[in-house]
This record gives C-alpha cells, structure tokens and sequence, in this order.
C-alpha cells in the first residue's frame, strides 16, 4: 500500500526540471554565453530532434529548445509531446562569471555537455 502512496511522488519527481549548483569560471559573462550558445548551435545529438533554437537570450540569460519535440513511441506518454528545454543564467563581470544550468527532464544530457564544454574551454574559480 505504501509503495502505491510513493508512486504519484516519483512521477511528479521525475517531471521536475534538472538544477545544477552553481559553477564559478574565470572568464567573462560574455565569453561563457558565447560558448553556451556555440555548443547549442552544434550540438548534433538525436535526442534533441532537429537542432536547438535559442528562444531568449539576454544579458546573463539563455533560454534554448529544441526545433522539434520529442515523442514517446511507447510507454506510458505513447504519443505525448515532451517539451525540450535549457536555460542558463549568467551572473558576473569581464573577470569571472557563475553559471547555472536548468533543463527539462528530457535534456539533462545537455546540461552535462555544457558543463563539460565550459570545463574545457574555462578555468574554474
């Protein structure tokens, strides 16, 4: 009975956006949403169908989505439409920036490529 209890949780759970701590780089707010918006651009991925659009992009923010939403074949969503969502907030100077990364469940593997994009290019404070 109790596990039929948790069932309703762990749904809701796992449609919750994805939060990533806070990341401090050394390097401007500038160069690091250049860097996220060039990834997004070239990411060629199939789990983001048709590429990404960047929908919002201001200064110390990026909201990107995917050209297409994704479908389930099968399973419970058979025939669901999932939203494919990024945003990223930027806050800084010319010296040093903080990234935080959200996605919609269906894009955490961007998340992590992002992070592992900035990791490469910028030093971490």
């Amino acid at each position: 009975m109790k596990s039929l209890l948790l069932l309703p949780a762990l749904l809701l759970a796992s449609c919750a956006p994805r939060f990533q701590t806070p990341v401090t780089y050394l390097a401007s707010q500038t160069e690091v949403l250049s860097a996220v918006a060039q990834t997004l651009e070239t990411d060629t991925d199939t789990r983001a169908p048709g590429g990404w659009n960047i929908v919002q992009r201001d200064e110390g923010y990026l909201k990107a989505e995917a050209r297409r939403a994704r479908v389930s074949p099968s399973g419970p969503n058979a025939g669901i439409r999932e939203s494919i969502t990024v945003m990223v907030a930027v806050a800084g100077d010319n010296s040093i920036a903080t990234v935080a990364i959200s996605t919609s469940p269906a894009a955490e593997y961007m998340r992590r490529k992002l992070t592992g994009a900035l990791d490469a290019r910028f030093k971490r404070h």
